[in-house]
């Protein structure tokens, strides 16, 4: 038995021709997903997820690419960026006067 060959060209055609996507557009996917370093074997298997999601599209293939390694914030996160938006606005009592005069 053969391992599986990479043909991102092939499974752009199956994915366009099985759900009508934009060609163009799912082809796009895959190389950003190659791009995120995604191995052939998760490009596949999120691709073939994608197409028997009933609201499945290109778009979420790139964003699941994107957002893979990405951690989610935590409420330190949130915490962290409350602290400091009141920090900042400490001592302000309304808008801040810009220095070329307009409000």
């Amino acid at each position: 038995m053969t391992d599986v060959q990479p043909a991102p060209r092939h499974l752009a055609m199956l994915a366009a021709a099985m759900r009508d996507w934009d060609y163009e557009e799912i082809r796009a996917a895959i190389i950003a997903a190659s791009h995120a370093g995604w191995d052939d074997e998760r490009i596949y298997r999120e691709t073939f997820r994608l197409l028997l999601l009933r609201d499945g599209c290109p778009a979420d293939l790139r964003n699941a690419a994107r957002n893979a390694d990405r951690p989610k914030p935590g409420k330190e996160t949130f915490q962290a960026g409350l602290a400091a938006a009141r920090q900042a606005l400490e001592g302000h009592t309304g808008p801040v006067a810009r220095e070329d005069g307009a409000a």
